[in-house]
């Protein structure tokens, strides 16, 4: 009679390495939070997969938003968060607007330091963001092209 390992440690071997194996799969995050670095208006050099940073390692509204927006990597809650240290005033200098949905339907959440803390400007004769279809328009995008942000 041959001598062999008993079936239940020949079980446990295979569950152990199937558990290895399952560990080595990386799954994308359901959201990306991104947080700016810069005032600048700036576009991002990969957004399809997900990066905002632009060609100098920095993240403006813009390229954050493109990120957002385009993202096939990783779909879903975008957060896009302008802390109260960005400074006062951010000047969109690029001609066009920012869309704001996609084929890809990610949401996404922009959030500020607060009513009259900041003010974001577009200097080119656009409005400041662009709806896809149905995608519902805040209220708080203002026709005078500048826009209030809830407080973070």
């Amino acid at each position: 009679m041959r001598q062999g390992t008993p079936l239940k440690t020949r079980r446990s071997s295979w569950l152990v390495a199937l558990a290895a194996v399952l560990s080595l799969l990386v799954l994308p995050a359901a959201a990306i939070n991104f947080t700016l670095t810069s005032s600048g208006d700036t576009n991002a050099v990969a957004p399809a997969t997900g990066s905002a940073l632009d060609a100098g390692g920095q993240i403006t509204l813009r390229s954050a938003m493109q990120a957002a927006t385009q993202t096939t990597v990783t779909p879903g809650a975008h957060v896009i968060t302008i802390p109260a240290g960005i400074g006062s005033t951010i000047n969109l200098t690029i001609a066009g607007q920012m869309p704001v949905g996609s084929a890809t339907n990610n949401s996404i959440t922009v959030s500020g330091p607060g009513k009259g803390l900041l003010t974001i400007n577009q200097t080119q004769p656009n409005r400041i963001f662009s709806t896809a279809t149905g995608a519902r328009n805040d209220d708080t995008l203002c026709p005078d092209r500048t826009l209030a942000l809830p407080r973070t």
